[in-house]
């Protein structure tokens, strides 16, 4: 129930009671007495006889009234909770916990790891962490942010940030350990093993007798790796000198041969061929690449640590790829992070559309105000909340979307001539490239801008997707029931559609939120160090897995998750409408 519905249920009381009439009825103007119509009903006309109710008619689908009233309308049910304090198209702070009825209202609740600040209409505030040296003592709960205390020296210690991790106990080292450093509120004790087992000086909890036995236990021990280590030292060496005798009677067999072969005499011979410590040496190269061969088996050329793959960079692709970090920037609204954006043209942005969206319409009305595009701006620096980085605002009337691929591409209306380079857009299939790079700022770790190297790309009939796939199948139950509330489970159904879709890259990479509207580079000419745009980062595999319960989410693994975005020559396609200009500008 709202305040005014509250207010004017007490003052039909009040009236009532002035009037001496009963609670929840009203006068007609016939005199007559009505009972007035119940919650979840709308007023049709009055009551024909004293204190009958009312004629009332049921609010339809959509619709409520959570008081006795005489209102001759139903009010529309509300369609997003009162929050405003979006973070990100999936990761509202306040949730959906009761649909509407007709006779209530949507109810609301802020998720979990959020509070309250002030009375039901309040912001949903992220819980604060308690830092490196304090744990948590209470959850952040209903109106109520997290309470934290002090971990004890000694006794207890925290050695992170967190919003639920309460202080824990301090390691204790065995007898066999000492302490390297002790524990203290934001580091655990450091135990290190002794370098021997034991010792007559030896601080432990064991007795007199049993610190005997185990000193003659290490020595009965260290005489027995001695023996055994002599053995194996005398079979070594003993191989060692066969071989040498078989290495040098064969290089006397092979120099005796060839004298015979070329008909010349022992004093032909230069003196060193007479010197054993020449046969000796001869004798263990032979040997060394005799092992070499048993190393590194039929693949001689290469060792037994060796990558199937060289995906080293060097310093010159270090320096292209630097170069294409500085064109790349964060997408900012009211202080806040909500995708990743990069220059093109002479003063373009290509991001993805869901980012603009979240400008636009944050409540996800329909309601679209591209006017809110001029408070919105890209900053092209490592730390987009740098009090020094240059914002670049957009213009709220030139823009281009394409809603199938998520893509929108946005003006900067006042360049200021400080732009970074544009970066290539590649219009022509890239089929030889098996990994690309990323740029963008949803790295889980920090809000700084990270560059993928490496990102593998995955296609549909691919031993990675059907172990997605597999995987998927056998715990829908699980996730359905991990879905948090306010989320259709429908998006479990869904699953992985769509992941075959012929314009779009598929890959394994690391970033997460706020890395809608990365590149998707490509070194399409490695003679040439020649990198360009090959798609742009807009979405994950599967959906709803940034919709489960913390507990759920560990039943799909990482490896059973994806990145996608659409090709650019899906983009260059879907642009060929647009006028010459403009496509020589972007693709030219």
């Amino acid at each position: 129930m709202t305040i005014k519905e509250c207010v004017l249920l007490a003052l039909c009381a009040i009236v009532n009671c002035v009037n001496g009439l009963p609670a929840n009825t009203y006068r007609t103007e016939k005199g007559l007495i009505c009972y007035l119509c119940p919650p979840g009903k709308f007023f049709v006309r009055d009551c024909s006889l004293d204190y009958e109710t009312a004629i009332c008619s049921p609010c339809p689908n959509g619709y409520y009234i959570a008081i006795s009233s005489v209102a001759e309308r139903c009010q529309p049910c509300s369609s997003v909770c009162p929050n405003t304090n979006y973070e990100s198209p999936d990761d509202q702070p306040e949730i959906i916990t009761v649909n509407c009825t007709s006779a209530t209202d949507i109810q609301c609740e802020c998720k979990p790891g959020f509070w309250r600040e002030s009375g039901f209409n309040g912001m949903c505030r992220r819980a604060k962490l308690c830092e490196e040296g304090r744990g948590v003592k209470a959850l952040a709960t209903g109106n109520s942010d997290t309470v934290c205390e002090h971990c004890e020296p000694g006794q207890t210690f925290s050695n992170m940030s967190s919003a639920n991790e309460k202080c824990r106990p301090c390691t204790q080292c065995d007898a066999l350990m000492y302490v390297g450093r002790v524990c203290l509120p934001n580091r655990d004790t450091e135990c290190i093993l002794h370098s021997t087992i034991i010792t007559t000086k030896t601080t432990t909890s064991l007795n007199k007798h049993g610190a005997q036995k185990t000193l003659h236990l290490g020595i009965g021990l260290g005489f027995g790796t001695l023996f055994f280590a002599g053995i194996v030292i005398v079979g070594v060496w003993c191989r060692v000198r066969r071989k040498r005798k078989h290495a040098y009677r064969s290089s006397s067999k092979d120099q005796l041969s060839s004298s015979k072969r070329t008909h010349s005499s022992e004093s032909d011979l230069d003196s060193t061929s007479k010197d054993d410590g020449f046969n000796e040496n001869l004798s263990k190269t032979s040997a060394l690449r005799e092992s070499d061969h048993c190393i590194s088996g039929p693949s001689g050329d290469r060792g037994i640590l060796k990558k199937e793959k060289d995906n080293t960079l060097s310093q010159c692709m270090m320096d292209i790829y630097r170069d294409k970090m500085l064109s790349v920037g964060a997408i900012v609204r009211s202080n806040e992070v909500v995708g990743t954006g990069f220059r093109v043209g002479k003063q373009c942005i290509v991001t993805a559309l869901h980012v603009v969206m979240e400008i636009i319409d944050p409540r996800k009305c329909g309601e679209h105000n591209f006017s809110k595009l001029k408070k919105a701006s890209i900053v092209f620096s490592d730390n987009p909340f740098d009090p020094s980085a240059r914002h670049y605002n957009f213009s709220a009337e030139s823009f281009y979307f394409y809603e199938d691929l998520d893509v929108a591409i946005l003006e900067i209306p006042h360049p200021d001539g400080m732009l970074p380079k544009k970066l290539t857009l590649r219009k022509e299939p890239v089929d030889l490239v098996d990994t690309v790079s990323l740029i963008g700022y949803g790295h889980p770790g920090n809000s700084n801008k990270h560059f993928e190297n490496s990102c593998q790309i995955l296609y549909s009939n691919s031993h990675e997707i059907n172990c997605a796939h597999t995987v998927f199948r056998k715990n829908i139950d699980k996730f359905r029931t991990g879905l948090l509330r306010g989320y259709d489970s429908s998006m479990v159904e869904r699953g992985y559609q769509g992941h075959d879709s012929p314009h779009l890259i598929l890959m394994h990479c690391f970033m997460e939120h706020g890395a809608s509207g990365s590149p998707i580079l490509a070194c399409v000419n490695p003679s040439e160090g020649i990198v360009e745009v090959v798609g742009v980062l807009t979405r994950g595999f599967p959906e709803f897995y940034f919709c489960l319960d913390k507990r759920h989410k560990y039943y799909l693994p990482d490896n059973c998750r994806f990145e996608a975005g659409p090709r650019m020559t899906s983009i260059y396609e879907r642009m060929t409408s647009q006028s010459n200009e403009i496509m020589a500008d972007l693709f030219g």
